[in-house]
């Protein structure tokens, strides 16, 4: 959907909310813009919440809170309620692998029911047509739990 439609979209009272998950951070702008800040928007891409948060969303479809929660409302309060944008970003360079992972690996729901098996949590096995994680795939999702100290 184009940046304009949405804008024409803001104009029922009824349509306040947008998810934008294009990866195209300039998209954020041009509806904030044309919309003159009447479509709130929430961030749908992992590893852009921090810059999503910096440009004025609202919100976060997050997928990483469902293993690291208090990790993804601490981002959240920092950047886009408290405006702390240094100590912002230093957490948000401890969650981006794991961010970067979620949203590219093609491995999303393998990575989160393994990592909730690793802290404990019942995360359960993948069922078919997902293949389970490699010995690798472990490996590097144990280092990104542990960078953000959930192991």
């Amino acid at each position: 959907m184009q940046a304009e439609t949405v804008a024409r979209l803001a104009e029922y009272p009824n349509l306040r909310y947008i998810k934008e998950c294009t990866a195209d951070i300039k998209r954020l702008r041009e509806i904030r813009i044309l919309t003159n800040d009447q479509m709130l928007i929430y961030c749908g891409w992992e590893d852009l919440a921090y810059e999503s948060f910096f440009m004025g969303a609202q919100g976060w479809v997050s997928v990483i809170g469902n293993i690291a929660p208090k990790l993804a409302v601490e981002l959240y309060t920092l950047v886009a309620l408290k405006k702390d944008y240094a100590n912002g970003w230093e957490l948000y360079k401890k969650m981006l692998p794991m961010l970067k992972h979620l949203e590219y690996s093609g491995k999303l729901q393998q990575t989160l029911k393994y990592s909730m098996d690793k802290m404990g949590l019942r995360g359960g096995a993948v069922r078919s047509p997902k293949l389970p994680l490699t010995a690798d795939d472990r490996v590097k999702i144990d280092g990104m739990l542990r960078l953000m100290d959930l192991i």
